[in-house]
């Protein structure tokens, strides 16, 4: 059998030049630096599909730090939204390759699912048969629901949330089969339970809640993969606070470990607490300083010597038991 000639086609018309298609799974799901640093890869990538921008431009192009651009960027590899192809050889130096990856499955399969939540009709089988005075009650049940918990943010309200509290707010919209949005609610706990507590003054609360978006789309695809669209509901607001208290108790244990003075306090803890720990520094300063001089007039011993054992609790007599018969004290 001959085989069939293949005719060539080649588009010059330079439409990528002008416009770029971003699926709404993207616009979705993702951070506003993820939406940026995606399309201005999607944008130089073009027909081809690939993307070999440096990281610095590709920083400069979004208006933003370098290392925020390769934290970004290494986020959306990890979603699967971009692949690193590998090292492309340049004039200059070797640039990275990366490849627009294929998402139009799941951006349809998106669709679906907000279409189908959309065209499912109440059930009112329910109501029909039962008593005049069950649906009065239910009716009363569902009205104080909607006034209390399910009450929207209205348009002055979003105006006048913080960018912390816009991105908590983001993130849980992505998931309306997962998390339950009573939207006013919601926003006060956060500023309850997580911005105003004291213990939570000590970490980078954007930068967790960024970490905590990025383990919750994981678990998503987890869960994708596993249970396809039934998703059971999860108390994110437990799933937040768990994040965070484990980050405090993170830095505590690395701020031990490595050997930080505990007589200079966190300046991001309670500022009372900062005050009584920078007078005990002070008191404690004055102390050893004292101790210093009068052991110089004392004692040929190195004063540096003194100093540590002084740190270590020890006191001017205990530390001169410890001294060698030949060492000369008045």
């Amino acid at each position: 059998m001959a085989d069939q000639k293949m005719d060539k086609y080649i588009d010059n018309s330079g439409d990528k030049k002008y416009f770029a298609i971003i699926p709404y799974y993207i616009v979705n799901h993702s951070t506003a630096y993820e939406q940026s640093l995606y399309l201005v890869m999607k944008r130089l990538a073009g027909e081809k599909g690939t993307c070999y921008a440096s990281l610095t431009d590709l920083a400069k192009r979004m208006g933003v730090a370098r290392s925020t651009t390769h934290k970004t960027l290494q986020g959306i590899i990890e979603r699967g939204w971009i692949k690193f192809l590998g090292k492309k050889p340049s004039k200059t130096h070797p640039s990275n390759e990366y490849e627009i990856v294929d998402l139009w499955g799941e951006n349809l399969d998106y669709i679906k699912s907000i279409t189908s939540q959309k065209k499912s009709p109440p059930d009112e089988q329910s109501q029909k048969k039962s008593p005049p005075d069950e649906q009065r009650r239910v009716h009363q049940v569902d009205t104080k629901k909607n006034d209390i918990k399910n009450k929207q943010l209205t348009k002055e309200e979003e105006r006048t949330l913080t960018p912390f509290q816009k991105v908590f707010i983001s993130i849980i919209k992505k998931y309306p089969k997962e998390f339950k949005l009573y939207a006013t609610e919601d926003i006060q706990w956060l500023k309850d339970r997580v911005e105003n507590q004291p213990q939570f003054k000590s970490i980078d609360l954007g930068y967790e809640m960024e970490g905590w978006g990025t383990w919750l789309e994981a678990e998503h695809r987890k869960k994708q993969a596993t249970q396809g669209n039934t998703f059971p509901k999860s108390d994110f607001k437990r799933s937040l606070s768990n994040r965070l208290k484990k980050a405090v108790e993170f830095k505590a244990t690395s701020r031990w470990k490595s050997g930080a003075n505990s007589d200079y306090p966190n300046p991001n803890d309670d500022p009372d607490r900062v005050k009584r720990e920078a007078q005990r520094a002070i008191e404690r300063t004055d102390e050893l300083l004292a101790e210093r001089e009068r052991w110089k007039k004392e004692s040929t011993v190195n004063p540096t010597k003194l100093i540590k054992a002084l740190k270590e609790g020890k006191s001017l007599d205990e530390f001169k038991r410890t001294l060698p018969n030949s060492t000369t004290c008045s």
